[in-house]
């Protein structure tokens, strides 16, 4: 009999190792609640202290003095109103400045390895060369001359553009005006004229012979020239 109701007692008790799972089961429960509420307890927390430094900075602003309000908020008006810095503007250089440049200069524009500045200067000064009618002759070391052939011919070229209603100025914008007119042959006649000029000689340019004579006719005014010379 003792020994069945041993027997008994063992199947009825669970087995040790289901205890133990089961209480672990349990302790880990108990843990991840416990995170579960130190979480919430931070959130809470950390709005809370938001909250409050809202509320103080309320307090300080109230206790500031009108005065003192109206001063700092017209310091933040004029900094957001500061006028932003103006661009500076690049240099306008003249045509006569440019042709006294192009005859001048130590080391010849010609000559040098911006290919930009040099294009540009050796069109500019070539338009203004068949506008000085009656030729020229230019001597490198006479400044002087230099400068009033290049006047001349600014005035000549300035002239013609205003007559059509562009106030270029700059040597850029006044190459930008001609080549319009020299590719719809209105320049083609004074082209002509400053051709002949060099042909009998009537222009001395020191410039290299490549740069003096680069501005080629529409056609039409040369055809009606050989017609003329034609025997």
């Amino acid at each position: 009999m003792l020994t069945w109701s041993v027997a008994l007692d063992n199947e009825a008790a669970p087995p040790a190792q289901e205890k133990h799972q089961h209480e672990a089961q349990h302790h880990c429960s108990k843990l991840d609640h416990l995170l579960a509420v130190i979480q919430e307890l931070t959130a809470m927390n950390k709005a809370l202290a938001a909250r409050v430094t809202i509320v103080e900075a309320a307090l300080m602003k109230s206790k500031k003095a009108p005065q003192e309000i109206a001063e700092e908020d017209t310091t933040r008006e004029s900094l957001d109103q500061e006028p932003k810095p103006k661009r500076i503007k690049k240099q306008v250089t003249h045509l006569s400045a440019a042709w006294y440049e192009w005859y001048t200069r130590v080391q010849r524009v010609w000559d040098s390895l911006d290919h930009q500045k040099k294009s540009e200067s050796r069109h500019v000064v070539a338009f203004m060369k068949i506008f000085l009618v009656g030729g020229f002759a230019l001597d490198t070391r006479a400044e002087d001359q230099v400068r009033d052939a290049g006047r001349r011919a600014e005035g000549a070229v300035l002239a013609i553009l205003k007559s059509r209603n562009v106030n270029a100025k700059g040597a850029g914008s006044v190459l930008r005006a001609l080549r319009p007119l020299h590719k719809s042959g209105v320049l083609d006649e004074r082209i002509v004229a400053y051709k002949r000029l060099i042909t009998v000689g009537s222009i001395v340019d020191p410039a290299p012979a490549d740069t003096q004579d680069i501005l080629a006719i529409v056609g039409h005014v040369l055809e009606v020239d050989q017609m003329h010379n034609t025997p």
